[in-house]
Formats: C-alpha cells, sequence, structure tokens
C-alpha cells in the first residue's frame, strides 16, 4: 500500500442497535478488496448481489453487495456489534482508512433553531415508536424549524392561535417520548401477576395461590395504541405477622421491604390501579389515588365508581378490552393522531432559543412573550423532573410555572 489510501470505508448505518449494518467503500483498490473479501468484482452501479464475506479467521457473513458508481459499493450485513466489529478490523487489516461519509444523512443545523435539529438527529435512534420517529425525523431534516420560523411573519391573531397550538399538541405528546407507568396494586392474591401477564401476553411473573409470591418489583414495556407503557407489579399488600428470629423472620423482612418498594413508586406513576377480589371489602390505602378494579368478579357484576369489574381468569379477552380501554381514556393515548395535526416541540432543545429569532426582528415581542409560558418544571414524587426539556409539563398537561 501507498502513503496514500486506495480504499477508505466508513459506517452509514444509524447509532444504536439494528437488524443490520451498513459500510460504504470506495476507492481505486475496491476491486483487489473484493476480490480478497467475497471472491468476486464489486457490482456494477446500480447492481446488487449476494456476498459471501470471509476474512482472516475464516467465515464472516452474507451480505448484500450494491454498486454505487463512481468506484463506491455498499455492504450491507446483519446488525451483530461483533459482527460489526469484525469487519472493520479486517478492513483495516487491508489497508482501507476510515473516512466521514461522503454525505451527512440529514444537513447541518444552521441558525437560531439548530438545536432543534441536533436534538432530532440525537433522538431517532432511541425513538420508542413509529410516532416519536416521525416527528423527531420531522426534527432532524430542518422542517420544524422552517415552519416555526415562518411564523415571526403572521398576524399578531394568527401567531397566538398557532402558539397555543404548538403548546397542547407538545404537551398532550408527552407519552412519546417517556413510557406512561402504570402500576398494579393491591392486596395479595387479588390477581395482580394474573393481569401482568395477561397484558404483556407471557409468563412474566409467577403466579401461585401462596400469598408473598411476588416480593421484587417487575417492570416491563408493551405496546399499547402505537405506543410504549411501563406496566410495573409487585408485592401484595398485608398485615405480617411477627415471626420469631431466624429464618421466619428474614422471609418476613423480605417481603415487608417488597411491598414497601412497589407501594413507593406509587408517587410517580401516571395510572395506579387498586386490585382487591371480589368477595373482599374495598378498602384503598388513605391518601392513594388510584382507580379500583373488582378481580375474580362474576358476570354482570357492578363496578366500582370510576372503576372496572372483571375476571382475567374466566374472562380474559373482556378483561384485556376493559383494560386496554381505561388506560387508553386515563392516559389519553386515544389522542394519538392530534400530535401530527402540525409541529410538535421535541425533547433535547432548550425554548429559550425560540427568543433568538425575534430578537432583530419586528415579531421579537412575540417570540419574547413565549418565554412567559417557560420555566422550571415540577417534579414527581421521585424527585425525577416531569417534564424532559424546560416549559412544558407533559405528565400534568399545563404549563409549568
Amino acid at each position: 500500500m501507498s502513503a496514500e489510501p486506495q480504499l477508505w470505508w466508513s459506517e452509514r448505518s444509524a447509532p444504536g442497535p439494528g437488524a443490520i449494518r451498513v459500510f460504504a467503500l470506495a476507492g481505486p483498490g475496491l476491486a483487489q478488496l473484493f476480490e480478497r473479501l467475497a471472491g468476486q468484482p464489486p457490482p456494477a452501479p446500480g447492481q446488487i448481489r449476494l456476498a459471501r464475506l470471509n476474512g482472516a479467521r475464516g467465515f464472516l457473513d452474507e451480505a448484500l453487495a450494491v454498486g454505487l458508481g463512481a468506484a463506491g459499493a455498499e455492504l450491507c450485513l446483519h446488525g451483530g456489534p461483533a459482527l460489526a466489529q469484525e469487519l472493520r478490523r479486517e478492513l483495516r487489516s487491508l489497508g482501507a482508512v476510515e473516512r466521514p461519509a461522503p454525505s451527512p444523512l440529514f444537513a447541518p443545523p444552521v441558525g437560531a433553531l439548530g438545536g432543534l435539529a441536533e436534538a432530532g438527529q440525537a433522538g431517532l435512534a432511541g425513538a420508542l415508536g413509529p410516532w416519536a420517529a416521525r416527528l423527531l425525523l420531522e426534527a432532524a431534516e430542518g422542517r420544524l424549524a422552517a415552519r416555526l420560523e415562518r411564523w415571526l411573519a403572521l398576524a399578531p391573531a394568527r401567531f397566538e392561535e398557532a402558539w397555543s397550538g404548538l403548546l397542547a399538541r407538545s404537551r398532550s405528546a408527552w407519552p412519546l417520548w417517556r413510557p406512561p407507568r402504570i402500576l398494579l396494586l393491591g392486596p395479595t392474591n387479588a390477581g395482580k401477576s394474573t393481569l401482568f401477564n395477561l397484558l404483556l401476553g407471557r409468563s412474566a411473573a409467577l403466579v401461585s395461590p401462596l400469598p408473598g409470591t411476588t416480593r421484587d418489583v417487575l417492570v416491563e414495556r408493551l405496546a399499547l395504541a402505537g405506543l410504549q407503557v411501563e406496566l410495573i407489579d409487585g408485592a401484595g399488600q398485608r398485615e405480617l405477622p411477627a415471626a420469631p428470629s431466624g429464618p421466619q423472620e428474614k422471609h418476613r423482612a423480605l417481603e415487608a421491604e417488597g411491598q414497601r418498594r412497589v407501594l413507593s413508586l406509587a408517587a410517580a406513576a401516571d395510572l395506579t390501579l387498586w386490585l382487591c377480589p371480589a368477595h373482599l371489602p374495598l378498602e384503598l390505602p388513605r391518601g392513594l389515588d388510584a382507580v379500583a378494579v373488582r378481580t375474580f368478579a362474576p358476570a354482570g357484576a357492578a363496578a366500582p365508581r370510576g372503576g372496572l369489574a372483571l375476571d382475567a381468569v374466566e374472562r380474559p379477552g373482556a378483561a384485556l378490552e376493559a383494560l386496554r380501554a381505561l388506560f387508553s381514556e386515563r392516559l389519553g393515548l386515544d389522542r394519538a393522531p392530534g400530535w401530527l395535526a402540525g409541529p410538535t416541540l421535541i425533547p433535547g432543545f432548550d425554548l429559550s432559543a425560540l427568543a433568538a429569532i425575534g430578537s432583530a426582528s419586528a415579531g421579537s415581542e412575540r417570540w419574547l412573550r413565549m418565554r412567559a409560558h417557560f420555566g422550571p418544571g415540577r417534579r414527581r414524587g421521585d424527585g425525577t423532573p416531569r417534564a424532559d426539556f424546560v416549559g412544558l409539563d407533559w405528565a400534568s398537561g399545563a404549563a409549568a410555572p
């Protein structure tokens, strides 16, 4: 190899885990590299064919080779991190030099709202679903910033209307950025783990008639209405009898700690269900804000006010339908299409930068009025912020004070 690289390569995959990894290759040494890696010449521009890749340590992967023109090609291989690392090692051993991609995926952000594009690009790899990805992509491509900048030319009345709509959409979109937390609470043997498994569609929690079967806190992600929610199960609440020192006292201490941990999560939950068997008196702990759910209820049983009566064992289909409807109503998940009715702000962007757009324009007073909407976000009971960016309290749907 000469001092001047005969071949360069770069990764064109998005950051984070994925099903495939894409490597771009180019340079005068491309034909020689393909012969060494795949035992065949590189594909012609526009041609796609299967290539069996082999390295110094043996077989690497079966990849798709794509001809790009200008003596360039792409290799699309499976996305395992160990496999990608092995190909990088092989390319370097063959004298290929890593270079930045020839063209960025998105145009570099510019202007006072460039941070919106940066925040959109940074968030795409961890998007929690298609709704979030669509809004992040709008920001990453600069379309969100362009819309907001055009507002400077609007008449005052139209400007206020547009801004109010932006705030309303951004507040209602909070489930896109932080999965709502749904907590299952109740006495022992109330059917919490049964409902937990029913909602997930698999046996994630042990189910047993023995009191105290669940002791640790279980947290699982659940896809609901095109969104991600966090479902939380834990120890059932009951009075624990005194126990003599020794193994029995240790078991009692473990169950008591499990009860304390799951009950402490109620302050940070977006929706708490208090599950109680239909044959027991319905008594919620004092100060607990929860929806009452009668479990193991016979068909036609009356539901508690604002709550549900269901049987996940005898009528699982009806129970699942009722729970999903309750989640959608209480968390506002059924309003998802409204998020796409116009521009929506995304997390990771300091909203105080909005005022900078109008700092030297006739519309600056309007932008300064925006800042009146923003301030320190309120915090949850566990001390964590309710809002992921300055000024919008997504969990309560209100402007932060």
